[in-house]
């Protein structure tokens, strides 16, 4: 991660963990004031946006959208745990305080040179959306809470585990997921080396027409394997899989069956090599309903290695 990027991390991790509460809540309000941010909730043609004061003394503003997006200025003042924003809310807010903080950096470029290099300029709007989009979960996942309830004392990360976590968040999937996928850039505690989260893979399927469930091209998968040995599968450049295909027990949900679970031996390798080795693994599977467009939570956990 470019060090610029490091330092904004630093800033979310350390404002997550100074608003949430005992439960690791983040209440974004708490946020846009421990900030110094105004936020006001007015019709827009965007879920959200960023204004930049006009005087040195003004604050900035964050734009939410307050007719299609479901924010409601009660459950804002008083947002909790039990009686939360909707997810899609409280990411956009969570996106809008990252490019706070990016624009207010010592090292932002000012809008007047942007205007002046708009090729640079545009440039520029890309790598700054993609940053907020992978700081995010920082503000909404304090480190305190991630560690306590996603690391320490845990033999390995379970799928039980994670359903919990993320109702007491209240994030959604993809906040949770990108939460541990930026582990592999930023983790500078080493929890992607704790017992937790080894020989493991966190990740999204969603159902697609005729019950079929694959896998999206957003978000990737979280893999911590021996030797980075990724199954075939999840490799990120082979996304849209079916994981019907890969979990052909015919008990299992996504067959048509009972159960939540299935076992399957899988070529695993890396992005030069995607067969060196196999592997028998497991998968547990969140429970939604199979219609198009459903999305539900995984966790792959290697079992054993196997020579090819």
């Amino acid at each position: 991660m470019h060090s610029q990027t490091e330092k904004l991390a630093i800033l979310c991790s350390d404002a997550a963990d100074r608003v949430a509460d005992a439960e690791s809540f983040v209440a974004v309000k708490k946020l846009v004031e421990l900030l110094g941010v105004e936020l006001r909730a007015q019709p827009l043609l965007y879920e959200g946006m960023v204004a930049e004061p006009k005087a040195k003394e003004a604050k900035w503003v964050v734009l939410v959208d307050n007719l299609l997006s479901g924010y409601e200025s009660a459950r804002y003042e008083g947002e909790t745990r039990s009686n939360a924003l909707p997810h899609r809310v409280r990411f956009t807010i969570a996106h809008e305080l990252s490019h706070v903080l990016q624009l207010r950096a010592p090292t932002a470029p000012s809008s007047t040179r942007r205007r002046k290099r708009l090729m640079t300029e545009a440039a520029q709007e890309r790598r700054m959306e993609f940053e907020a989009d992978t700081l995010s979960p920082l503000l909404l996942i304090p480190d305190v809470g991630f560690s306590r309830h996603c690391i320490d004392g845990i033999a390995r990360l379970d799928l039980g585990r994670l359903l919990e976590v993320k109702q007491k968040w209240a994030v959604s999937r993809e906040v949770l997921v990108n939460r541990f996928g930026l582990l592999t850039k930023y983790d500078p505690k080493g929890f992607r080396f704790k017992p937790a989260l080894q020989e493991i893979a966190i990740g999204i399927g969603e159902w697609s027409d005729k019950r079929i469930a694959r896998l999206p091209n957003w978000p990737r998968p979280f893999c911590n394997f021996p030797q980075n040995l990724i199954p075939e599968f999840l490799q990120l450049e082979r996304t849209n899989q079916m994981l019907n295909t890969v979990f052909d027990s015919p008990d299992f949900l996504l067959n048509g069956g009972y159960r939540n679970t299935a076992e399957s031996e899988v070529f695993v390798g890396t992005s030069a090599n995607h067969r060196t080795d196999k592997a028998r693994i497991k998968i547990t599977i969140e429970v939604t309903k199979p219609v198009s467009g459903a999305k539900f939570l995984f966790v792959i956990d290697q079992l054993s290695s196997a020579e090819t």
